[in-house]
């Protein structure tokens, strides 16, 4: 019986010889499992539409640094020299460095974060028998300041990972080349547990703290495909989407659909995907299905006979939020429905 992207298979009994003959009988495509564990994910969402810093390149460094050593090696000995008082370079030398990191400081922070940012990046994989969705979640906890906070997320959800934290990534860098210490265990917060979770955050300023969660949540209904047409019944409006033929190397601009909205199946622009090889950086700037339809690592064998509707919307999955503190939220929620067999 199929099950998800394997199969189940029932045996009349099980014993060590049957369980071996049994695994030795079935092929696996590592491959194919390498593709699909590099492909879309929230984790890969939430660096395309997350909150980033960025900071002045090698260019500018430079530019900072010949500025530096022209006023401080050049002009302010000039200066000094002409007021016939070379003794004060042992004052002006450390005043002028100490201004101008402070200038660099102040330059490379402004235009940066003013508040505390929120961003939610879903993946919900559903398929047009059932209206309940896997839902996969990322958050991502910016601060402007070095402050503490709250994150809380609804009881209903189960944290999958923390090893994506850069908190807890950085902490561990040391003991990786250390041969004298065991690996550290993985460091899991600590949850306070009511009527929700809530995990506490130590943040340094200009900085930011991922998180990943999975639940399973109940739709109205899902994406299926009856009598030529596509019936939205997830309760959710779809600023965009696609259907997309991997195995075919095509998909179709669908364009904004509307919750309980109706379409053809094939009405959109035809459009070809590019060949994907290997591992594509998610790009700059606001998400849409059609950049995503370009860089997506897809597996065709995860979808050889299905068609797969991709939708997007900004309506978040799970109600979180930064306790006691002003936030911007923004939230970016991809829906990956697979469809019936292509006729």
């Amino acid at each position: 019986n199929p099950v998800g992207e394997g199969r189940l298979v029932l045996a009349d009994h099980a014993d060590t010889a049957s369980i071996q003959e049994l695994a030795s009988s079935v092929a696996v495509d590592f491959g194919s499992v390498f593709r699909m564990v590099n492909s879309f994910n929230s984790e890969w969402l939430l660096d395309w539409i997350g909150t980033s810093f960025t900071f002045p390149g090698i260019s500018g460094v430079l530019l900072w640094s010949g500025i530096y050593i022209l006023v401080v090696g050049l002009l302010n000995f000039w200066i000094l020299r002409r007021l016939n008082r070379m003794e004060m370079g042992w004052f002006t030398v450390p005043a002028l460095a100490l201004l101008f990191a402070l200038g660099f400081y102040i330059i490379s922070g402004r235009s940066k974060l003013k508040t505390f940012a929120l961003d939610e990046a879903t993946v919900c994989t559903m398929d047009d028998v059932s209206s309940r969705g896997a839902v996969e979640t990322m958050f991502r906890v910016a601060s402007p300041r070095v402050s503490q906070v709250t994150l809380r997320v609804p009881n209903s959800t189960v944290m999958s990972s923390v090893n994506l934290d850069p908190m807890f990534r950085a902490s561990d860098v040391a003991n990786v080349w250390n041969q004298r210490r065991p690996r550290q265990p993985e460091h899991v917060p600590m949850i306070k547990m009511d009527s929700a979770q809530h995990l506490d955050l130590e943040l340094l300023r200009l900085s930011y703290r991922d998180f990943g969660y999975k639940t399973v949540h109940q739709f109205p209904g899902t994406v299926r495909i009856e009598n030529g047409e596509i019936i939205n019944g997830t309760g959710q409006s779809f600023s965009d989407s696609v259907l997309a033929d991997f195995s075919r190397h095509r998909y179709w601009k669908l364009g904004r659909f509307e919750a309980a909205g109706r379409m053809k199946e094939f009405a959109g622009q035809l459009e070809t995907l590019p060949p994907t090889l290997g591992y594509v950086r998610p790009p700059d700037g606001q998400f849409s299905v059609a950049e995503l339809m370009k860089r997506w690592m897809f597996s065709p064998e995860g979808f050889k006979d299905n068609l797969v509707f991709i939708g997007v919307t900004d309506r978040p999955m799970l109600d979180a939020t930064l306790e006691g503190v002003n936030t911007v939220e923004r939230s970016t929620t991809v829906f990956i429905v697979r469809l019936r067999n292509k006729p």
